[in-house]
């Protein structure tokens, strides 16, 4: 899925009426569709098939569950 077509969808509401979604500030889509692009561009974008050294890599490096949540440990 490409940033700007995910951060300028459009939202479905009730009796199908359509509202389009647009950014109070842009910049941060920008900044969002360079960053994918430069991932494209390296090869970079692993998803959905990540390698194993990649989620190696990654392995264990989020708080989660977050604390506070019931299954914290």
């Amino acid at each position: 899925m490409r940033a700007r077509e995910y951060l300028n969808s459009a939202l479905a509401a009730p009796l199908s009426y359509e509202v389009e979604w647009k950014p109070l500030n842009p910049e941060p889509v920008q900044e969002a569709q360079a960053r994918v692009k430069q991932w494209r561009d390296q090869q970079a974008l692993y998803l959905p098939n990540s390698p194993p050294d990649k989620i190696a890599e990654l392995k264990g490096s989020l708080d989660y569950p977050v604390l506070g949540s019931p299954d914290h440990r």
